[in-house]
């Protein structure tokens, strides 16, 4: 399966950007460290991958690819790993238990985000 682009933007505690927050990428469920990749070429051996967590740029802003055949645990934390910023599982390339700063987001909000864009 192709690639798939995914961006976030980190929301420091009390709004605005959270500079330097740190995304990590695991298999779903453990704690083994899963590959994102900084291009669509996303072959284990030879695509360029993410480091791993990686930190968000000065405006809060993670961008990434991803293989969607892989099931993973993703977790962003604030810049000192404190406070869970979003905590995800993405099974089938699809976003599911989905929280943001410890919101439950609901499954409607879920079906939007996994949307393609101007559907709805």
């Amino acid at each position: 399966m192709a690639a798939r682009p995914f961006a976030f933007n980190a929301i420091a505690v009390g709004g605005g950007p959270e500079s330097g927050a740190l995304f990590n990428s695991y298999i779903r469920s453990t704690s083994t460290r899963s590959p994102l990749y900084t291009s669509t070429d996303i072959d284990p051996v030879t695509g360029p991958k993410k480091q791993n967590p990686f930190a968000s740029d000065g405006d809060g802003r993670c961008f990434f690819y991803f293989d969607p055949d892989i099931q993973y645990t993703w977790r962003c934390t604030t810049a000192d790993g404190a406070t869970i910023i979003l905590e995800c599982d993405v099974v089938d390339g699809v976003l599911s238990n989905v929280t943001s700063d410890t919101i439950l987001i609901d499954a409607s909000w879920v079906e939007a985000l996994n949307a393609a864009l101007g559907a709805g």
